[in-house]
């Protein structure tokens, strides 16, 4: 621990410029992961054939998911770690920072999924199924990118700033959708 001033005492550890001190939990389920997860199942549902059933697309989104977080977590144990200079990690240590950088990956797929599966199930028809996994996923963007600024104590001008860079990604892998198609 390190003092940080003003009568607060923080972690060291940061990532960037955004320390991981107030929510660690927090920073693992809606970190920059989460946001590559969210674009990731967006672009594999908009990619996804206008015919196909909601089955097929929730394992689609469900293989690209798992495939882009093993490759994520093997690539941090394998390349993310100290400089050849300084003293070797624990093991443990790195397979630990590994997991929380990627579980985003995969947390940010479960409410797409899950209204996926719902339609697949036919809980809920299949289209509608389809656009609410669509609004859910542009809707977290939204909301990932506001507590994103938010931890970094940025006022609500530049949350909502945050918030509106984060859902145009989401929108703009829709337009391209109607752009290839």
């Amino acid at each position: 621990m390190r003092d940080a001033g003003v009568g607060t005492r923080v972690r060291a550890t940061t990532v960037g410029l955004v320390s991981r001190t107030r929510n660690p939990v927090l920073w693992m389920l809606i970190g920059p992961s989460f946001i590559y997860g969210t674009i990731i199942a967006v672009t594999d549902m908009v990619l996804a054939d206008e015919n196909e059933a909601d089955l097929d697309v929730f394992l689609f989104v469900l293989a690209s998911i798992v495939i882009v977080w093993v490759a994520h977590t093997v690539s941090e144990i394998v390349a993310g770690g100290p400089a050849g200079d300084e003293a070797p990690t624990p093991a443990r240590v790195v397979i630990r920072h590994a997991l929380e950088h990627s579980l985003g990956l995969l947390t940010a797929a479960i409410l797409p999924m899950l209204f996926l599966l719902l339609g697949a199930l036919q809980v809920l028809d299949e289209y509608l199924a389809y656009y609410l996994a669509l609004g859910v996923s542009i809707l977290a963007l939204g909301v990932v990118g506001w507590l994103s600024v938010q931890r970094r104590g940025y006022i609500w001008p530049w949350r909502l700033l945050g918030a509106l860079g984060a859902v145009l990604l989401g929108v703009l892998v829709v337009i391209l959708k109607a752009e290839i198609k």
